[in-house]
């Protein structure tokens, strides 16, 4: 019995935890969303983002490489295609950590500028 109740509340804390990464995850998304034509980042930054989104929210890439002559799609399909295999927790947490150091970075430039 008391084994049953300690697994339970493990089941418990994941689920918190969880719930917790995800609402965390989807207030980076909206942040992104919002200022995207106001923060200038680079490509590889970008890509990046968009792999782990993609990963957290669709999981491995299942269509078809772009041709050669598509650079952008195929591109996008490559960096995505290179998290194939990864948790979705961990590309939450990544597209998480990527925002937050953006975010620093910005204010960091903002209060040097003071």
């Amino acid at each position: 019995m008391i084994e049953e109740v300690e697994q339970l509340t493990m089941v418990i804390e994941d689920i918190k935890l969880n719930n917790s990464l995800q609402k965390k995850f989807q207030d980076r998304v909206d942040l992104v969303t919002q200022h995207k034509s106001s923060v200038c980042v680079g490509h590889n930054t970008m890509l990046q983002l968009y792999k782990f989104y993609k990963q957290a929210t669709e999981g491995d890439v299942s269509l078809e490489c772009p041709s050669m002559f598509n650079l952008v799609g195929r591109t996008k399909w490559q960096a995505w295609n290179s998290t194939k295999g990864m948790h979705k927790e961990h590309a939450m947490e990544s597209y998480i950590n990527i925002v937050d150091e953006l975010m620093h970075w910005s204010l960091s430039r903002s209060f040097a500028s003071l």
